[in-house]
């Protein structure tokens, strides 16, 4: 609910159509819409992204953009790790949606590009953020 009042209020002060994506579209944006089945391809590796396995000791949150080959072909940055993500999807209840992504206290199954969780929409997560999409319009193609 939060990530939505937020979405709403970017929308204000852009004079733009901000939205949390949906789990298709954060998927699309994470692998570029190839079936790789990571940002960077196949093969899973901990030290290519921000999990559990990436670090020693304790997981902690760690710094955006601390894992250059996290990245997707679109240049989606930190899908498979550090923060995972609201999505505009409704997971077959009113009161759950879905998360995609991982996060830095993730397992390997986690940091694959289908995998999905479901949240309450009135619960925080200290592993849960959000990434915002912002509607384009033809305006924003002239050159």
């Amino acid at each position: 609910q939060d990530a939505c009042a937020y979405a709403d209020w970017l929308s204000n002060r852009l004079s733009a159509n901000v939205r949390i994506p949906t789990t298709a579209e954060w998927k699309e944006a994470a692998s570029g819409n190839d079936g790789r089945p990571y940002p960077w391809g196949t093969g899973f590796d901990p030290s290519l992204c921000m999990m559990r396995e990436s670090h020693q000791g304790r997981p902690v949150p760690m710094p955006v953009n601390n894992s250059r080959a996290d990245c997707s072909p679109y240049g989606v940055y930190n899908v498979a790790g550090t923060v995972c993500q609201w999505s505009a999807t409704p997971n077959g209840m009113n009161t759950h949606n879905h998360i995609v992504g991982a996060s830095y206290n993730s397992m390997e199954l986690m940091c694959h590009l289908e995998h999905t969780m479901q949240g309450v929409l009135t619960e925080t997560f200290i592993h849960v953020g959000i990434r915002v999409a912002i509607e384009l319009v033809d305006e924003d193609f002239l050159v």
